[in-house]
Order: structure tokens, then C-alpha cells, then sequence
């Protein structure tokens, strides 16, 4: 019982030691240079995001443009049998 008391005991972290965090012991201009690539790496993927939308829209107006006129009867809502 004692030993299993020791153990517990000597596991817990310290106050002191826990209350230095990853921020505290990286330079203040390190902490800037990786902020301002964060900010960067931010703006390309909005930038990659929009292409990439773009593309696809084009995609879709290209498709609906080279649609045949069957395709085009098709995809139409309306029951094409009752205007015969």
C-alpha cells in the first residue's frame, strides 16, 4: 500500500513546472514570422478554394451548353406527352 502511495504521489506534475507553456520559451519574433506564415498559408487556401469553384462552374456551364437536344428534353420538368 505504501509503495502504490509513492507512485501516485511522484506522478502528479508540479504547479511550477506546468505553468511554462510552448509560447513563453519561443522568441517573440518567431512567434511573428510563424503568425504571419499562418495568415499567408490562410489567404492561399481561400484563394485555391475560389479557382477551384470557378472551375467548376465553368465545368458545369459547359457541360449544360454541349447538352444534346434529347439531354436537354430529359432534364426539362414538364410531361413533354401531354403536348402532343
Amino acid at each position: 500500500m505504501k509503495k502504490q502511495k509513492k507512485q501516485i504521489n511522484q506522478s502528479k506534475p508540479k504547479k511550477e513546472e506546468s505553468a511554462v507553456t510552448l509560447k513563453d520559451l519561443i522568441d517573440p519574433k518567431l512567434m511573428k514570422l510563424l503568425k504571419e506564415q499562418q495568415d499567408q498559408l490562410k489567404v492561399e487556401e481561400e484563394r485555391r478554394k475560389e479557382e477551384e469553384e470557378q472551375r467548376k462552374r465553368e465545368e458545369r456551364r459547359l457541360k449544360e451548353k454541349n447538352k444534346s437536344f434529347e439531354e436537354l428534353l430529359n432534364d426539362s420538368g414538364m410531361n413533354w406527352k401531354e403536348f402532343k
